[in-house]
């Protein structure tokens, strides 16, 4: 209290935990075994729920977008399903608050999800980098090439689905430059970085 007043609400005291990884951790609770009912069963105001948006940075950021939720069926619905059970069995168990924050992106590798000092401690460091150097020589190219790739594989997808026959072609490689989850430490500096202040109990990685 001074000239102005800030009032605060609804503050819990426990442990947080970080939840970090790739599709198997991204998977939504909605889509797991009896998810549905497990969802509509989802009310636990003891624990909390925080989704980090998905971010590529070249440089370490300060901030992720996010916020805070009470554990309820709306906001865990798409909420990843392996942190949640986590979560709440943890919860369940210790008897205090428990607050899980959602780090992930599907079909992503660890190199983008590492420090650049981290990885450059890897002892493969050389063969990482050279193939990363290589793909930002090829992105161009690759970039101009791939929405008419995407467009022909989706034809000849729509033509195999609608003649029960398979498509011919290649799924397209994923593109992998500046500004995609595929960058080097990319992840850690927009998803992971911004964390590193907050303390937390511990980390899940899958």
């Amino acid at each position: 209290t001074g000239k102005n007043i800030v009032t605060v609400k609804d503050i819990l005291v426990g442990e947080v935990w970080l939840a970090s990884g790739q599709s198997n951790m991204e998977w939504p609770l909605v889509w797991a075994e009896h998810g549905p009912e497990e969802v509509a069963a989802a009310n636990f105001p003891a624990l909390r729920l925080f989704t980090v948006q998905h971010n590529v940075a070249e440089q370490p950021a300060i901030t992720v977008g996010g916020h805070w939720q009470p554990c309820t069926p709306e906001s865990v619905r798409m909420f990843s399903g392996v942190a949640y059970y986590f979560a709440r069995e943890l919860q369940r168990k210790l008897g205090v608050p428990v607050g899980v924050i959602g780090s992930y992106w599907g079909g992503t590798p660890i190199e983008s999800w590492m420090s650049s000092s981290a990885l450059e401690e890897v002892p493969a460091w050389s063969a990482i980098n050279a193939r990363w150097q290589q793909a930002l020589a090829d992105f161009s190219g690759r970039a101009a090439r791939y929405p008419a790739d995407m467009a022909a594989w989706q034809k000849a997808e729509a033509v195999a689905v609608a003649t029960h026959t398979r498509n011919p072609l290649i799924w397209p490689p994923p593109l992998v430059g500046p500004g995609t989850p595929y960058a080097l430490s990319g992840l850690f500096n927009g998803m992971i970085a911004p964390l590193q202040l907050d303390p937390m109990r511990g980390v899940i990685l899958y």
